[in-house]
């Protein structure tokens, strides 16, 4: 069985992950979500999200952002800092996140635009001589979930070569 700290804004942090360390630790420990337009422009507190103890080879980092350069940026900063993977927010349903583009509005924009965004970052992916695992958080879709919506765009995601999918299994209504 695999152990996995889930991505959890403002509190996946390093305090947590130190804390799980003292009592057996896990497989994977999943970053909060890291703004990457403000990573790549130094924000004030993303110095913070960039920690990673207590065991920096077991960090999955989880962007969001809503501009395909910046996630690409960002990938490449974090990547030279180590861990085992990167995950892309597809499901935060905040309204500022949303407002910027970024979190579950990937589901909601043109598929292509997406597909796109993922496509791009699984080049860099690709391309690293120490290869990352690319994966990504999503939810059931906007509002009320169909079938033919969420699997277009899981299928996507596949075609795109993600290796793992985090699913939060509510709509966006559903917070």
């Amino acid at each position: 069985m695999k152990l996995i700290l889930a991505p959890m804004a403002t509190l996946t942090h390093q305090p947590l992950r130190l804390c799980i360390n003292q009592f057996g630790g896990c497989d994977e420990y999943f970053t909060e979500m890291i703004q990457a337009g403000t990573l790549i422009t130094n924000g004030p507190f993303e110095k913070y999200y960039l920690f990673t103890a207590p065991e920096p080879e077991k960090i999955v980092w989880q962007l969001t952002g809503g501009k395909t350069d910046a996630l690409e940026k960002a990938y490449e900063q974090v990547c030279q800092i180590g861990g085992i993977g990167v995950d892309i927010n597809m499901g935060c349903c905040a309204p500022d996140i949303v407002r910027s583009g970024a979190g579950i509005a990937w589901m909601l924009k043109p598929i292509s635009e997406t597909q796109d965004m993922l496509n791009r970052i699984g080049k860099i992916v690709n391309s690293q001589t120490t290869a990352k695992r690319f994966s990504v958080k999503m939810r059931l879709g906007e509002e009320d979930f169909t079938e033919d919506g969420f699997f277009s765009v899981v299928d996507m995601i596949v075609d795109q070569g993600i290796k793992q999918i985090t699913l939060h299994p509510r709509t966006r209504k559903e917070k």
